[in-house]
């Protein structure tokens, strides 16, 4: 009894699993998510070449499986978390700085910050993976995108409102200061050392192979998978209408309180919401369900008038359904990721990765639908596209829930 005990009380809070994932959400979430784009637009350039330039920077966030893997060897995962979370804030901030004056440079710098701000996303995805509980594992998720999301909203909020005042200079001393303090705290998380073993590294990878075999090539995950792969919890038109404040007649600060600290605390809300699903049950439904009120949402500001108003409502509660999602879907990765095997965060950083996807897709469609309809509609077909990509599917998933997804839950 005595023994249990301290074992239950050496255990890591989840909450710690949320702020050491924060240096990803100040890259992703903060920069390039929701203050990139009017700072993009600040500098002159257009709408389409936004969306390419955010679409470029977030293609590390889809294509990490390359590199991110290199966290499951030398050291530990926290030790990685800590090192790489630095290094993210360091690069993007001084990308940041630079950006007025030398936009190329800023753009290269920005995504290597971008780059390693992934890995710390992998190096917490497999210590989640190895080392939670399946209940943990179903409650996690809303700390995690509190942290990323909530945290990242905020911190972006904080950028747009110093930008109307100051220069790039203290908008990069910011992204350090936010990175640094909650990557350390990832040497706080009790994780073992981790095992030698006389395996060599051409053994390592075929042990590697076997286990992506048995996670991505199984008929029980397939369904899992296509939801993750889908534009559900993008949040495409939050992405890119900090570059349309002209048009909605708004300014830097109604722009840093919606998709910044208004935004950010329904973010964070709409995260730990999803905690109250009931642990037992499948997480794809309730992630389904945040694409229904998100595509309602984006579909009333594709036909409301343009007007600061319409921005601010339509930002705030976009960010709660993203928010909400996004706690559904870090469950969900758990949940596909399934229990046991040595490379847990290579198999995490896999389905994050897939998961990740549709936010590079859906940034580059929206670019592209604005500026196939001009500047007269371009501005809602934006907003317009993303509700109707959500509601696409939501009724194909209500047509395989109907036919085989329900019989498969009671089975």
């Amino acid at each position: 009894m005595i023994a249990m005990e301290e074992k239950v009380e050496k255990r890591t809070p989840l909450w710690l699993y949320g702020l050491l994932d924060v240096p990803y959400g100040v890259v992703t979430t903060g920069l390039l998510s929701t203050s990139l784009s009017f700072l993009l637009r600040r500098s002159g350039m257009g709408v389409g070449d936004i969306a390419n330039t955010v679409a470029l920077l977030n293609l590390p966030i889809t294509f990490y499986y390359l590199y991110a893997p290199i966290v499951d060897f030398f050291f530990r995962r926290k030790i990685w978390a800590a090192l790489v979370g630095c290094g993210a804030g360091l690069f993007a901030g001084v990308g940041l700085w630079r950006l007025q004056s030398h936009p190329r440079q800023a753009v290269v710098l920005i995504f290597l910050g971008s780059a390693l701000a992934t890995m710390v996303s992998a190096a917490s995805g497999g210590m989640m993976a190895a080392l939670l509980t399946k209940a943990e594992k179903a409650n996690v998720g809303g700390w995690i995108q509190g942290g990323n999301l909530g945290v990242g909203s905020l911190v972006g909020g904080l950028l747009l409102w110093l930008a109307a005042t100051h220069g790039n200079g203290l908008l990069g001393a910011v992204i350090l200061a936010t990175c640094v303090p909650p990557a350390l705290s990832a040497l706080l998380v009790r994780e073992p050392h981790r095992e030698k073993t006389g395996d060599k590294l051409g053994a390592t990878f075929v042990d590697m192979g076997r286990e992506m075999a048995r996670t991505f090539f199984s008929w029980k995950n397939a369904p899992g998978l296509l939801v993750l792969v889908s534009p559900i919890g993008t949040g495409a038109m939050q992405q890119l209408m900090g570059g349309l404040t002209q048009e909605y007649h708004a300014s830097s600060t109604q722009l840093a309180f919606a998709n910044g600290w208004g935004g950010g605390v329904l973010t964070a809300i709409g995260s730990l919401c999803a905690i109250l699903w009931p642990v037992h049950l499948n997480r794809m439904i309730p992630y389904v369900g945040a694409a229904v009120f998100y595509a309602a949402v984006t579909g009333a500001v594709a036909i409301a008038p343009m007007q600061a108003s319409t921005l601010i409502v339509g930002l705030l509660l976009s960010n709660f359904a993203t928010g909400f999602a996004y706690g559904c879907y870090t469950g969900l990765v758990l949940q596909t990721l399934g229990e046991g095997g040595k490379r847990q965060s290579t198999k995490y950083t896999l389905i994050n990765a897939i998961g990740n996807f549709p936010i590079v897709y859906m940034a580059w469609l929206c670019g592209r639908v604005a500026v196939h309809f001009g500047p007269i509609l371009g501005p809602r077909s934006i907003a317009g596209f993303d509700a109707a990509m959500n509601l696409a599917v939501v009724v194909l998933f209500s047509v395989w829930w109907m036919a085989w997804g329900r019989r498969r839950a009671v089975a």
